[in-house]
């Protein structure tokens, strides 16, 4: 299950996150981040321990380093996220003085409404909307 501290701070992010990233590519591989650990080698260093035997764990990221192998999630339109379908998106007019957001829709199973979510980027925007349906759907087979 997605971590709330996750989906609130996206809500809050102003702009592209390596950090936000590694979480959300931990998240979707089903891994809990451990740290910050400290060694010779690593300093501030976090990993995403595997949820699942044997426990593997893999580096994310430390300041001013991320692992290769994590996407840009909020960064790129392009990063998808597993299960992501977006129908749409659009820039939301700020008031004077505000910054501009961006909606992003997200499908759904048949029979179930789509999942918006706005924020302050569209790449961030969309992979909102993604993770609050694949919560949805969670809660909906919990519910059966």
């Amino acid at each position: 299950m997605c971590k709330p501290d996750l989906l609130s701070r996206l809500q809050s992010a102003t702009g592209p996150s390596r950090e936000l990233d590694a979480r959300i590519w931990a998240e979707h591989d089903d891994r809990d981040i451990v740290g910050p650990q400290h060694s010779a080698t690593w300093r501030d260093a976090y990993f995403g321990r595997s949820r699942k035997a044997p426990n593997d764990e893999c580096f994310l990221w430390q300041p001013g380093r991320t692992a290769d192998h994590v996407p840009r999630h909020t960064e790129s339109i392009d990063a998808k996220l597993p299960g992501e379908d977006i129908i749409g998106t659009s820039e939301q007019n700020a008031r004077p003085g505000q910054p501009i957001k961006w909606m992003a829709i997200q499908r759904r199973p048949k029979g179930r409404m789509p999942v918006s979510a706005i924020a302050h980027t569209e790449a961030i925007a969309r992979r909102l909307a993604c993770l609050i349906a694949i919560e949805r759907a969670k809660e909906d087979s919990n519910a059966k």
